[in-house]
């Protein structure tokens, strides 16, 4: 018989979200429902908390997703049981390809209510299979739960996130818990509320988890420092290549440039490596041909595989005698075509840091200067290039001011961005879903990226599609006056299928690939509450210019026509062609 004065549930919510406080968690997505209310009133009444409502889960995900991205630290998602649950793992998903921390909490049936007919119950263990880094089921909660059951629960919620920073040398990513509870879900008076809220907290330790995980760097031994520095010293053409979610720390920056100056080393910086903006000798030309230019003795790598399918065939087709060295924290494999000779797991930072004092500098001679040559002639072709996506998403980048958080959506958007937009001195942090490159939950993670960038101006590169896919992210900017400025390129359809050989099949191409939705997004913007407005190819910059001084969302509605876009790129691209 229960005696205390609230239900086992209610206790074991406010244990859950004191615990995980007291392990550094501090924002939390939650999405409505009945199973997860003694979560829902645990985190929002807990004081130290900043809780979000999204009442699609799906969307919700992908917020959380924006978010830990964006801070770098795990973002806790609640739901209730059932499909909701199943709504996360789109999002689940791109977290585990990416590497980025979330914690799942999904409240659950209690056993005895599984495989039975019972309404909204469905088999959440394992429920994201090998995409989530650790899974666990919390115990079952108790009224008088014995010290041992108590610091097991503890245990749990710290190891979760734990592991979701990254612990033990395992990447950042997913983490999923499972929640059983029974009913009652809830307390009968605000009384019992407030009396489990202090038991809970009574059983803790003030500010301190109950298992502390200390943050490591892997460090390289000085043997492998030495074979390091020994592979660089040997190359007299090396190159650099800095791929997506390369370190953001100005440490990295600062290293990367020492070594980069040191060797001569010319450094082509993806757009989403946050290199390419802020770091004034990054080179961005390469996506126009790279067949003439004088062969590297060796490549360098960091970060994930370049967007880049031309640099990538680049790479790929070097003679296997060219040594591809390649660099990841967490010694995750990022290289599908398979050329890496030498391969370090260790931090990127401690290893050029513990390595540059090994390396021999040289003067600068025609092989940086090769390639500072073409990069002037791409950089000049592109500036007076005609009307097209991609000169429109040249224009907005060069009108971001420093300290933008920019996201690009997939498909199209990315790759306008990484063959047009100019390397610039200009400090901007690049995001996007780069993982499994869905074009689904794009406005939603980045309206978490605009919730994590305080005072810095946010800005989403979108397609129609993309935009279409995720409209109810229109919901969170909208509840939270979040003030992201939504660029659209909106060209009626999947833009990026002309450079398919398909394309030259139609039918069925208009139909079955194109897809043209034909729905005004501007209208639906406006739906939900954010303002919109068309405007002409010729002023983009001086559009985004003006609707970064305007408070909350809006969108900026380019529309575009796909096939003259792609001529324009065909066009630029014979021309900087090698001959």
């Amino acid at each position: 018989m229960q005696t205390s004065s609230f239900p086992p549930s209610t206790l074991w919510g406010e244990h859950i979200a004191a615990e995980l406080h007291r392990a550094g968690l501090r924002h939390a997505v939650i999405s409505p429902g009945s199973r997860s209310t003694p979560l829902t009133l645990a985190f929002t009444g807990h004081g130290g908390f900043r809780t979000w409502l999204q009442i699609d889960e799906r969307s919700a995900a992908f917020f959380a997703l924006g978010m830990a991205q964006t801070l770098d630290e795990p973002v806790a998602l609640v739901c209730t049981s059932g499909t909701a649950a199943a709504e996360y793992f789109p999002a689940v998903v791109e977290a585990g390809q990416n590497a980025v921390p979330l914690l799942l909490l999904t409240a659950d049936r209690p056993p005895e209510l599984r495989d039975s007919g019972a309404n909204q119950t469905i088999d959440q263990r394992k429920l994201y299979g090998g995409h989530v880094r650790w899974e666990a089921e919390l115990p079952l909660p108790e009224a008088h739960p014995s010290p041992r059951t108590l610091r097991a629960l503890w245990s749990i919620l710290d190891r979760a996130l734990a592991i979701a920073r990254g612990a033990a040398h395992t990447p950042p990513g997913p983490v999923h818990l499972n929640l059983p509870f029974r009913k009652p879900l809830e307390p009968a008076t605000r009384e019992a509320l407030a009396a489990a809220r202090a038991e809970a907290a009574a059983a803790g330790r003030a500010g301190e988890a109950w298992t502390r995980f200390a943050p490591s760097r892997r460090l390289p031994p000085p043997a492998v420092v030495e074979t390091f520095a020994t592979l660089l010293n040997r190359a007299r053409c090396p190159l650099i290549v800095a791929g997506p979610r390369c370190p953001r720390e100005a440490t990295f920056r600062a290293a990367l440039r020492r070594l980069a100056q040191a060797l001569g080393a010319p450094l082509l910086a993806d757009p989403l490596s946050n290199l390419r903006f802020g770091m004034a000798e990054a080179l961005g030309g390469y996506n126009w041909g790279l067949e003439g230019l004088p062969a590297p003795d060796l490549v360098l790598r960091f970060g994930a595989m370049p967007t880049s399918k031309t640099l990538l065939d680049w790479l790929e087709n070097l003679p296997p005698e060219i040594p591809q060295i390649g660099v990841e924290a967490h010694g995750r494999w990022q290289d599908g075509g398979f050329t890496l000779r030498h391969f370090f797991a260790a931090d990127p930072t401690a290893l050029l840091e513990a390595a540059l004092p090994h390396i021999t500098p040289r003067a600068a001679g025609d092989w940086p200067a090769a390639w500072q040559a073409r990069e002037a002639q791409v950089q000049a072709a592109l500036e007076a290039a005609p009307s097209s996506e991609g000169r429109i998403v040249r224009e907005i980048v060069a009108a971001l001011p420093e300290g933008t958080h920019l996201f690009l959506a997939n498909s199209l958007p990315v790759r306008h961005a990484d063959a047009f937009a100019a390397p610039s001195a200009r400090r901007i942090l690049t995001f996007g879903n780069r993982g499994a490159s869905g074009i689904d939950g794009t406005l939603s993670s980045a309206a978490g990226m605009a919730a994590a960038a305080g005072t810095h101006p946010a800005v989403l590169l979108t397609g129609d599609l993309s935009l279409l896919h995720d409209v109810n992210g229109f919901l969170l900017l909208k509840r939270y006056n979040l003030p992201l400025k939504i660029v659209l390129l909106d060209n009626n359809g999947g833009g990026i299928f002309h450079r398919l050989p398909v394309a030259r099949h139609d039918p069925p191409f208009g139909e079955w690939f194109l897809t043209p939705p034909e729905v005004d997004l501007t209208a639906i913007a406006r739906a939900y509450g954010v303002a919109g407005e068309r405007v002409p190819a010729g002023a983009a910059g001086e559009a985004l210019r003006g609707a970064l001084k305007t408070p909350g969302p809006r969108l900026l509605h380019f529309l575009t026509e796909a096939a003259q876009s792609e001529s324009v790129r065909v066009s630029l691209k014979k021309r900087l062609s090698f001959r």
